[in-house]
This record gives structure tokens, sequence and C-alpha cells, in this order.
């Protein structure tokens, strides 16, 4: 509460945070992060710490803000994205089955006939494209700028390249999405990234592979 409200601090209580860490509310604070990982001691007692998830302070700040607690809270929370993992937290609670299903994807069978996508059951889950169009609506009612590319027509492509509002020219986030498999076409799919031919694989500042599963 003491983080929420007034921002980055210590905690004096090894155990506390510890266990705050471990079960998601907290991260080290840690300025210039130049790895995807950070090692932490928990015998540290002059580490700050701060709240992992911008959404996730976002929504108990505005419980603490009502009765009976009416707080006030200091502490400007940054809500801007930085991570892939961020903003599948933003879009994720807006893909409902019936968000994903209700826009089937139409594919061209021949010249006269149009099937839907939708009607195909793959691995039991909606087909790709119906995850790719739920996922950049729900990015797009949030004011994100995204570029979405159909594995249908697009063949090769990255499903989706996020553009930061300030910054047009270069996307921040490229995500692609993928049915789950056998281990061999998770990595494949994982090797896109790094193939020269690829390029809209290697355009994004941060990227992922997001299992559908």
């Amino acid at each position: 509460v003491n983080i929420l409200a007034g921002g980055p601090q210590q905690i004096s209580s090894e155990n506390l945070r510890r266990h705050l860490t471990i079960g998601g509310l907290i991260v080290p604070s840690v300025d210039n992060l130049t790895g995807e990982f950070v090692a932490c001691d928990w015998n540290t007692r002059h580490q700050t710490y701060a709240a992992s998830s911008a959404l996730q302070a976002e929504y108990y700040i505005s419980s603490l803000k009502l009765a009976p607690f009416s707080m006030t809270i200091k502490y400007d929370l940054p809500t801007e994205v930085r991570t892939c993992a961020g903003l599948l937290a933003r879009a994720c609670p807006l893909m409902s089955f019936m968000a994903v299903i209700r826009r089937p994807v139409a594919v061209a069978e021949d010249d006269r006939t149009l099937s839907l996508a939708s009607a195909i059951p793959t691995c039991g889950l909606a087909p790709e494209d119906d995850y790719n169009r739920a996922f950049q609506h729900a990015l797009k009612t949030q004011d994100f700028e995204v570029h979405t590319f159909t594995s249908t027509a697009d063949v090769g492509k990255i499903d989706h390249l996020v553009f930061d509002g300030r910054d047009q020219t270069k996307p921040k986030f490229g995500l692609e999405f993928l049915h789950f498999g056998d281990k061999r076409q998770r990595k494949e799919h994982a090797m896109r990234f790094t193939e020269e031919s690829m390029d809209t694989y290697r355009k994004a500042a941060s990227n992922a592979l997001v299992v559908l599963c």
C-alpha cells in the first residue's frame, strides 16, 4: 500500500519483500535495465521496490481511493506500456470467446465462393486470424496504433506491429500469434525473429511469440 501511494521505496522485512515479489505484486526498482533478468538479493535492505504492473497498480489505486480507505495518492503512476507482456495485459481481458468468434475471417475458396474461416476448427481453437482481429480491436479501443497482417493474405509477415503514439516510423512492439502445436513448429516461428529475409519480424524494438492454447 505504501508503494502504491508513495512510489518506489525500501521494504524493511525480508520475508515481506520476498513474498510480495514472488507473488507478482512488486519488483526490484532498477535504473538502466540492460537485460531480461535481474539478480535479486533478499538480504539487501537498501534495494527499492516498485509496483510490478502499471495496469495492476492502477486497479488497486482506484480501489484505495474509495471509501472506506479514501487514501490520498501522492505517487504519479507511470502508465506507459514498456513490454509485450504489458501490452497483452491490456488486450487479453477484452478478448472474450465471443469477442474472438464474432469477427469471422472470410476466405476466398474460388472466384465466386467465400467461406468463413471460423467454421473450420483448428486444434479446438478459433482460427489464428480471429484472434488477430480481436487483439487488434482490443488495442485500438485503447488508442493504440496497430498494423495487423492476416495469416491468409500476408504469408511470411509478423501478425502485429504496434506503434508508439509519439513515433509512427518505427514499431515499438512486434507480436506473432501461434496455435499450440509441436515443439518444432514453435521453434520455427521463434526463429523468424532472427531471419534476415523476414523483415517485418525485425522491425520492432521488442518482440514476443504468443502461443494460443
